[in-house]
């Protein structure tokens, strides 16, 4: 996600205010989060992304997968250009951190980035036929803000399906999953104030790893919230935000 660089962004919340998801989503737990990554599914005609080359790439690897996925967006509007994917990567990591512009792909980097944004391409497809093969891919989603916490802009979203992008070498984190679900909590928010998108599905996916996970907003608010509706969720979250600036 990101966020103007002035404001707050939401994936911060569970490390600045402690207790907060022990409070509001107290079963959000490790074995509950090995549970979800059980279910993650694995796509066809996926192109393994060697971690060697990923490491002798000479990139940072958050720039590195940021090109990969700017790469997907052009891929998706027509007009794919790598020199303008590098430039463009360049601009948004830069506004979050010390970022180098890459002027001169290595073939080891190309190989990297081309099979991540060939993976991530077929993974948005698949989602796209899941849901129906009929719904438009959006770009960059608005995730509304509240309070102290900035809007900011998401991955990608199909109707009310909120899709986050994560390249790490690993399982799907807690933390990843607190972010969908606080950007969740943003959209139900701002649905019961004035009308706008409430997530009702939430995908990550790891074009690195080939892993998808697909969950309803009902299922992991069952499995974490410990019996509270969906107002009760937003009354606890919405004292705990204000108690922190207050």
């Amino acid at each position: 996600m990101r966020v103007n660089a002035f404001q707050r962004d939401p994936r911060t919340v569970a490390r600045e205010i402690p207790g907060l998801f022990e409070a509001v989503f107290p079963q959000l737990s490790s074995s509950v989060v090995m549970h979800l990554n059980r279910m993650s599914i694995a796509i066809d005609e996926f192109e393994p992304v060697s971690h060697v080359d990923v490491i002798c790439s000479s990139i940072p690897q958050p720039m590195l997968f940021e090109i990969a996925q700017v790469l997907v967006e052009q891929r998706l509007n027509g007009a794919e250009n790598i020199q303008d994917a590098l430039l463009a990567a360049y601009s948004r990591q830069s506004r979050y951190f010390d970022a180098r512009l890459v002027e001169r792909l290595s073939s080891v980097a190309e190989r990297v980035i081309m099979s991540v944004a060939g993976n991530l391409h077929r993974m948005l497809t698949k989602v796209i036929s899941d849901e129906g093969g009929s719904a438009s891919l959006e770009v960059a989603p608005v995730i509304p803000g509240f309070q102290w916490l900035a809007s900011g802009k998401g991955d990608f979203a199909v109707e009310r399906t909120l899709i986050e992008v994560k390249c790490a070498n690993k399982s799907f984190s807690s933390a990843d999953y607190r972010q969908i679900i606080v950007y969740w909590v943003l959209s139900y928010i701002n649905s019961l104030e004035g009308g706008g998108r409430e997530w009702s599905r939430l995908v990550l996916l790891n074009p690195r790893l080939n892993k998808m996970v697909r969950l309803r907003v009902k299922d992991i608010l069952e499995l974490t919230s410990a019996g509270r509706s969906k107002i009760e969720i937003v009354e606890m979250f919405t004292h705990l935000i204000a108690k922190e600036h207050a």
